[in-house]
């Protein structure tokens, strides 16, 4: 081979191996270039993710936070508890237990009438009860000064306000304590205590009720507190409570307070007297 020849193929070889060390390069940027770029579409992903999972947690937080704020009890309400006893604090009581169990559409003559029979026959039956046609009874109130910013205009019914000498005050919620071995006319009687002077030392209470505007601030826990205490002055040993089955809140509380489950109507019972079923819930007033 002469001399030429050696010398163009020692550049061809030069010339080939520097093409490859240079395409060499040239992958390796490019290798590199897109890892970068991977990487960066990587760490962007996770910037979103982590914010979209802030945005999800904060969001979570601020609906929780919301919730509770919808579900918090509101602030007791004050209220001082008496027995009813003059015709104006009857018939406030009177009132308030026909707006509490009954309905009348607006704007009817024929329901504001039958609210007129309700209201009378609430009255009638309350004043012939204290009239001590039971062993003995009475009519507690729950009553709230009027003009309190508790309560705001137009969410207690007019005819439930009564006035003494301190001022104006709304009755917004009122039990009976009756004592005797049953409520007459009724079928779920209660079973102790024994004997048989246990008509002087059962009682029961009834026509419970709480103002609409005020329910779920301790006015039925407070009257009841008291109807506790003057059922233990006059010598009674068991307090009984009906409820209705389906009526949860009433339940509960009546549990919180001390009174347990002892029996209930049967479901034909119901149906025959046209309403929900009821519980009959007792309470034991003496430790011994």
């Amino acid at each position: 081979m002469s001399g030429g020849h050696r010398r163009f193929n020692a550049f061809t070889q030069r010339a080939g191996s520097l093409s490859g060390l240079v395409f060499s390069v040239h992958q390796k940027r490019k290798t590199l270039r897109v890892q970068a770029f991977h990487k960066s579409a990587r760490e962007a992903k996770t910037k979103r993710t982590s914010k979209t999972v802030k945005a999800c947690v904060t969001d979570k937080q601020a609906e929780h936070q919301e919730e509770q704020e919808v579900y918090a009890a509101p602030e007791p309400l004050t209220v001082i508890v008496k027995e009813g006893r003059r015709p104006d604090e009857l018939r406030a009581a009177a009132v308030l237990r026909s707006n509490s169990f009954n309905v009348y559409p607006p704007g009817r003559s024929e329901a504001a009438a039958k609210e007129a029979l309700v209201i009378a026959a609430n009255l009638r039956s309350l004043e012939n009860k204290l009239r001590l046609l039971y062993k003995k009874a009475c009519c507690l109130l729950a009553i709230h000064r009027k003009g309190s910013p508790d309560i705001g205009p137009g969410e207690v019914d007019p005819r439930c306000q009564i006035s003494n000498r301190e001022g104006n005050w709304w009755v917004v919620g009122t039990l009976d304590l009756n004592q005797g071995q049953k409520l007459p006319g009724e079928d779920l009687v209660g079973d102790f205590p024994l004997g048989p002077d246990a008509g002087e030392r059962r009682a029961y209470l009834s026509n419970v009720c709480v103002e609409n505007a005020v329910r779920r601030r301790g006015v039925a826990r407070k009257l009841i507190e008291e109807a506790k205490i003057l059922a233990k002055e006059w010598g009674i040993e068991e307090l009984y409570v009906h409820v209705l089955a389906e009526n949860t809140s009433a339940r509960n509380l009546y549990l919180q307070m001390g009174f347990v489950y002892e029996k209930e109507e049967t479901p034909q019972t119901a149906r025959y007297l046209g309403r929900p079923k009821r519980l009959l819930l007792r309470s034991r007033l003496t430790n011994d």
